[in-house]
């Protein structure tokens, strides 16, 4: 780097921002893609699985004086659920 470049980007380590290469980014998801976002299924199974690790925290809290984050768990369980579920054809489930 010349002089000039180095006290213009004083923070920046290789080329200058003008002479990086052309990034080449692939979307996952292409943007034409129609992906639902709300369905009812998930929305009751979350309720379910809410309430019934909801129950659970509140006895081990009651029984024992402490207790977990119930979101993790509940999450694994929903997608996995909803993984096995598109496995079989039931359902069309993506992580989105």
């Amino acid at each position: 780097m010349n002089p000039k470049t180095a006290s213009e980007y004083p923070d920046i380590v290789g080329p200058p921002p003008d002479k990086l290469p052309a990034a080449s980014f692939q979307p996952y998801i292409p943007a034409a893609a129609n992906l639902p976002e709300l369905r009812v299924l998930p929305v009751i199974v979350g309720a379910i699985l809410g309430m019934v690790f909801g129950a659970s925290s509140l006895y081990l809290v009651l029984k024992v004086g402490l207790t977990v984050s119930a979101s993790i768990p509940v999450a694994v369980i929903s997608i996995t659920l909803f993984k096995v579920l598109s496995k079989f054809g039931r359902l069309d489930a993506t992580i989105f």
